[in-house]
């Protein structure tokens, strides 16, 4: 009966099993990291679409601006009054009044 006792002894102590619980714990992080990623990936795709849009609005704006001969932004002040009415070509204003006079 020794002798059986003996045998079914080991002289190396019982190896833990592994367990496998942590799996479900790490899927869980993997994929809150992975939304957080494409969540960041989109705020700045976004970001990104928005400023090249206002871009091309801008530019689109101002080429209706220079074809349409539209004054660029004017003030108020005096001196830029004044500046406007002496850079105004006012020669030959006579000759269009008096033709349109003619043709009423």
């Amino acid at each position: 009966m020794e002798q059986n006792i003996e045998q079914n002894q080991s002289p190396f102590p019982a190896q833990p099993t592994k367990h496998s619980g942590n799996i479900g714990a790490l899927a869980a992080a993997v994929v809150i990291v992975l939304l957080l990623a494409s969540g960041g990936f989109y705020f700045f795709y976004d970001q990104q679409q928005k400023q090249a849009t206002a871009d091309a609005a801008q530019a689109l704006q101002a080429t209706q601006d220079q074809e349409n001969g539209a004054a660029p932004a004017q003030s108020d002040s005096t001196a830029n009054i004044e500046s406007d009415l002496n850079s105004t070509q006012t020669s030959g204003a006579d000759a269009d009044v008096s033709s349109l006079n003619e043709a009423l």
